[in-house]
This record gives structure tokens, C-alpha cells and sequence, in this order.
């Protein structure tokens, strides 16, 4: 039994999403890319089916115009999440415990870890209970809850 080349793009389409939903929780915008891209080539392959050139063709063209877009579309969704600012309540509110992963303290917010440095340039200990101020990049400003002159 030979299996249509579309076929074979889907499949490739829907083990993608799932890779991207099961495991990365939907937010990997560049799996994301990928799994337009194979239901592009999807497309392509019904259209055409004895071109797989034109097919690879079209999945690469597709994705150079997705990844932009899908990028936009992550931000805009996304926004006020992980770039949370200092007015933010949910920032505001929590007292985070710092932790130590590969030598670096940082904090779990939102359920990923951001290395964090003291906004007043003090040091970070494990176990200190720190309030976010802002995002610099990745890295999150922390101020301690009580400031403490012994660090």
C-alpha cells in the first residue's frame, strides 16, 4: 500500500502539534511554524502530487511568511504575562522564594524560571523572599519583601 504524500504531511502537521501542545504547552511559536508549514506542504502535495520540490517549496515559503506573523500573534496574546511590569497585581502580590539552578538564583513566576538579580544591586540567597519590580530581557528586578541592611 503506498501512502499519498499529503498523507505523510499531515500526519508530520499533527505529530508536531502535539509535541507542541503536550509537551511545550503550546506556546513554541518556532513548532508552531513548523506545523503550518506541514499543513502547507499538506496543500501542496494534493495540488501537486508529483512535485515534491514544489512541495518543500511551498512549506518554506509559507514558513518564511507564518513565523512573523505567528510571532506578532504570541506577543500580543501573551502580553503582560512573562514581561508582567512592577503595576501588574499579579507581581505585585506574590512573595517568591529564590532558588538556585545551575549556580544562577532566580524565581519561578508563572511557572518558569527567570534568573533575578536585586534591584538595589544586594546578593540573592536561596530561600529569600523576594517581590518582582520589573523584567529586564529574562531577568527579573526583585526587591526583597522586608529589606533586610544584612544583605
Amino acid at each position: 500500500m503506498i501512502v499519498d504524500p499529503w498523507v505523510i504531511w499531515i500526519l508530520v502537521a499533527a505529530a508536531l502539534l502535539l509535541v507542541d501542545l503536550l509537551i511545550v504547552g503550546g506556546t513554541d511559536g518556532l513548532r508552531l511554524t513548523f506545523t503550518v508549514m506541514a499543513v502547507a506542504g499538506a496543500v501542496a502535495a494534493w495540488v501537486v502530487p508529483d512535485s515534491v520540490p514544489a512541495q518543500f517549496g511551498v512549506a518554506a515559503v509559507t514558513g518564511v511568511l507564518a513565523l512573523p506573523l505567528l510571532l506578532w500573534l504570541f506577543r500580543r496574546s501573551t502580553r503582560g504575562e512573562a514581561g508582567a511590569g512592577h503595576d501588574d497585581p499579579r507581581v505585585q502580590e506574590r512573595v517568591l522564594s529564590v532558588e538556585m539552578r545551575d549556580s544562577t538564583a532566580g524565581v519561578v513566576f508563572l511557572g518558569d524560571f527567570f534568573p533575578a538579580r536585586r534591584a538595589d544591586g544586594g546578593h540573592l540567597h536561596p530561600g529569600d523572599r523576594v517581590r518582582i519590580r520589573r523584567f529586564e530581557g529574562i531577568t527579573a528586578v526583585v526587591e526583597p519583601e522586608h529589606p533586610d541592611p544584612q544583605h
